[in-house]
């Protein structure tokens, strides 16, 4: 059963490396501060520092074991947004 969808939201992609993590925690800091009302969603198959946790409304974790290309089409179906 698929949840329900939100209208908007940002989609962050984080796959196999660290460095990609990092830079997402960047954009979601400065996304809070300057847009905080808007919904964030982090996928990823890497480790997540809990104090972290707080960036994101939702934090969907997967082993994608396709190729990167398939693996960002993937992801792009588990958005929760429309």
């Amino acid at each position: 059963m698929k949840k329900n969808k939100r209208d908007k939201g940002i989609l962050y992609l984080a796959l196999n490396k660290a460095e990609y993590l990092k830079e997402v925690y960047k954009s979601a800091k400065s996304l809070k501060k300057y847009s905080p009302d808007l919904p964030k969603t982090l996928i990823t198959n890497l480790e997540i520092d809990v104090r972290s946790t707080t960036l994101f409304d939702e934090i969907i974790y997967h082993d994608f074991k396709s190729n990167p290309f398939k693996a960002k089409i993937l992801a792009l179906k588990m958005t929760p947004y429309t």
